[in-house]
C-alpha cells in the first residue's frame, strides 16, 4: 500500500498527515485505518469484537466506563456468590454440585481477564496513549 505524507503547520508545529488510499482521505495525526470497519478512525485504540465497534477518540471514555462497570459488577457478583456459599451447609452443596459452588468458579477467570484489562486502559487513558501507541513503544 502506497502512503503519501503531507506536512501542515499547526500552532507553530509541523504536523505530519498521511493519505489513506483505501478511504481516499488525509488522515489526522494518531489516526489509523481499521481493517475490520474499513474506515479511518481518529485516535484508533483497537477494534472491540465484544462491541463490534472501533474504539477511538469519540468513544474511548465510554469503553473505559463499560469495562470498569463490568469489572465492578463481576466483583459484586463474585462476593455475593462466595457469601452465599459460605452462609449455609457447605458439604450439602458440594455433594449436589449446586450453582452456589460453580458460579464463583466460573466468575474467577472472568475477573482474571477483566482486572488487567481495566488497569491497562485506565493507565493508558491517564497517559493519553492508545493501545496501538503503547504496543509500538513496548516492542
Amino acid at each position: 500500500m502506497k502512503w503519501e505524507c503531507y506536512f501542515v503547520q499547526q500552532w507553530n508545529l509541523l504536523v505530519k498527515l498521511k493519505f489513506c488510499h483505501t478511504c481516499q482521505v488525509i488522515r489526522p495525526p494518531r489516526s489509523f485505518h481499521c481493517r475490520v470497519c474499513k474506515s479511518c478512525i481518529e485516535n484508533l485504540d483497537h477494534h472491540c469484537f465484544w462491541l463490534s465497534k472501533c474504539i477511538g477518540k469519540h468513544n474511548y471514555n465510554h469503553f473505559i466506563v463499560f469495562i470498569s462497570t463490568l469489572l465492578i459488577g463481576t466483583i459484586y457478583f463474585y462476593i455475593l456468590c462466595i457469601t452465599r456459599f459460605f452462609s449455609s451447609n457447605i458439604s450439602h452443596k458440594i455433594k449436589e454440585f449446586s450453582p452456589d459452588l460453580y458460579y464463583p468458579i466460573i466468575t474467577w477467570p472472568i475477573l482474571i481477564f477483566l482486572i488487567p484489562l481495566s488497569i491497562l486502559h485506565i493507565r493508558l487513558n491517564l497517559r493519553d496513549q492508545t493501545t496501538i501507541e503503547y504496543l509500538k513503544n513496548v516492542r
